[in-house]
């Protein structure tokens, strides 16, 4: 993201370690307002206060407009519906998110208050030359569960699908899905948003601060949080997912 002005104020009353983007897109006063200039697309941003190698923003956007991308874009919308005209014309409808790739050429066109929060990979994307859509059917395969050593409770079963990947393996997204599990605090050393589409999730770090969220709610860690996780019943998620490359 270009340069911004300087911070208003953080969204309300959340942990530090997490940061729910349904309350942030909610407060126009929350966050950075971008010093992106030229089509409403990048100059209707606010920016979650963060240096690192994603961008996390919500915007508020309608009518229509053409930009071209210089890095990869997920967009997920909070309300309100928004349709991309690239290689074919696609509609994003509440709720659910595409990945818009690094040199996409596009016109949008939005209802009146569509709201909407992207995720930017300020590293190498590219990973596709079109729209790139999650696919909220799609079949699930068995994914790795988390670490037995971090694990506090039965291992999970935990299946995923990833829609798209970029060259260096840094930036993805997709669905997954797992049993109830707990696990003690650790580093996230990876950045990630959530939506979640089916189930409960409490976080907590180690000062007894927590967040529980549920089916509907939208939220992004950043590397430097320190948290558990308990699921008390079946849960599955949209996920965007930067990691560093090993």
């Amino acid at each position: 993201m270009s340069g911004v002005t300087e911070k208003v104020r953080d969204a309300a009353a959340m942990p530090a370690f997490v940061h729910d983007l349904r309350a942030f897109a909610a407060d126009p006063a929350a966050g950075e307002a971008t010093r992106e200039t030229g089509d409403a697309w990048f100059a209707a941003r606010r920016v979650l206060p963060y240096d690192g190698p994603v961008a996390v923003s919500v915007m508020t956007l309608e009518g229509s407009g053409e930009v071209t991308l210089g890095f990869d874009e997920f967009v997920f919308v909070i309300a309100g519906t928004l349709t991309i005209a690239a290689d074919t014309t696609r509609e994003i409808a509440a709720d659910t998110g595409a990945m818009l790739p690094q040199g996409l050429a596009f016109g949008w066109t939005a209802a009146a208050g569509t709201q909407a929060a992207v995720v930017r990979y300020l590293g190498a994307g590219g990973g596709a030359d079109h729209v790139v859509p999650i696919d909220l059917a799609a079949t699930l395969n068995p994914s790795n569960p988390p670490a037995a050593d971090v694990l506090t409770s039965d291992v999970p079963s935990c299946r995923s699908h990833t829609d798209y990947v970029t060259p260096n393996g840094e930036f993805m997204c997709g669905v997954w899905d797992s049993t109830p599990y707990a696990r003690r605090a650790i580093d996230y050393r990876h950045a990630e948003l959530m939506h979640l589409l089916a189930g409960s999730v409490t976080f907590e770090d180690d000062h007894g601060n927590a967040a529980t969220f549920r089916r509907g709610d939208l939220f992004v860690m950043l590397p430097g949080a320190r948290c558990s996780w308990l699921s008390t019943e079946d849960c599955a998620k949209l996920w965007v997912i930067y990691r560093a490359a090993a």
